[in-house]
């Protein structure tokens, strides 16, 4: 008998609940920012309360310009967001002293490509909901960044040898609604690595079950034939190119994300549309999973797998 695949939601009450209802500001002055080195860890702390935020804008600044490698806008010097890799390792967003986002700039500029954000040179964004994420307004309130019921929140990021000391600084711009919204929903990331040693059919089966998924990243080289299965439901199952394809269809910039495929349940902007975790009695009895089969063209290949969860915060955990 063919299971029906459960999907994510927010309820109509609750979606009402969490809309946010005033008109967002645009700041670049709210985090207070530590000291920069080179090869050494900054953080950025943003306030909590009566702040919900839709995303940050994470860029930096040089007190000089540096050849082929910064612009001038408005009287001050920004780093090429070609160029932001070269100083900055990776950022993490940290929430009550928890890591829930861990990511390279390398791949979060790749992301934002992916996604339409890779707008004005210099910039990269970390978001919460939007823009462009969802077509209805109650979603897209629902997964901005309340922070009512937090203790703190804050950015780390990870600076490079290259980094130039006293000269070099973080730029943290913060689009933000005065609203204490707790924070219900959010979508974070978790990435895990796995070396296939022979070229040919690979399943990968220990994935998380327990939290509803936005979207999953398969980056590898040489990836053919892909294969997602849900609780013994087959819901994607095509070569890569042609997962490429229907991404590209939806509006993606698949190309961003060099030889990656996505599994996007989000691609139609529909919150409805993510997969349901699989945690029902009916589901633990016969051990419902989720697996990736992949076909690899060569031995040796490293594949790095990028779960977009989504949901209530508290089911992430």
């Amino acid at each position: 008998m063919m299971r029906n695949v459960q999907r994510t939601g927010i309820g109509s009450e609750l979606g009402k609940k969490l809309r946010v209802p005033v008109i967002n500001r645009f700041l670049t002055d709210l985090a207070t920012i530590s000291s920069q080195y080179s090869d050494g860890t900054a953080t950025a702390d943003f306030p909590v309360g009566k702040y919900t935020y839709q995303l940050f804008q994470i860029g930096v600044r040089s007190s000089a310009a540096i050849a082929g490698k910064t612009i001038e806008k408005g009287g001050e010097h920004f780093v090429k967001t070609a160029n932001l890799a070269e100083f900055v390792e990776e950022v993490s967003l940290v929430i009550n002293g928890t890591v829930e986002r861990r990511i390279p700039i390398e791949l979060l500029l790749k992301l934002n490509a992916s996604k339409g954000l890779n707008t004005t040179d210099g910039f990269a964004y970390m978001t919460f909901g939007g823009p462009h994420e969802f077509w209805e307004k109650a979603a897209e309130d629902a997964y901005m960044l309340g922070t009512g019921n937090l203790r703190d929140l804050r950015l780390d990021f990870k600076l490079k040898t290259a980094w130039a000391d006293g000269t070099m600084f973080l730029h943290l711009g913060a689009e933000v609604a005065r609203e204490a919204k707790p924070l219900e929903f959010i979508s974070t990331m978790k990435s895990r690595r796995y070396s296939l040693g022979s070229a040919g059919e690979h399943s990968i089966t220990d994935l998380p079950i327990n939290a509803d998924i936005a979207r999953i990243y398969v980056f590898g080289t040489g990836l053919k034939r892909t294969e997602f299965e849900v609780d013994g439901e087959t819901v994607f199952k095509a070569n890569s190119y042609c997962v490429e394809g229907l991404n590209t269809l939806y509006g993606a910039d698949v190309t961003a994300l060099d030889d990656g495929v996505v599994f996007d349940f989000w691609r139609s902007g529909e919150v409805e549309k993510g997969l349901k975790s699989l945690e029902g009695d009916a589901q633990r009895k016969r051990n419902a999973d989720i697996q990736i089969m992949l076909e690899t063209a060569a031995a040796n290949t490293e594949v790095q797998i990028v779960m977009e969860l989504a949901g209530r915060y508290v089911t992430q955990q």
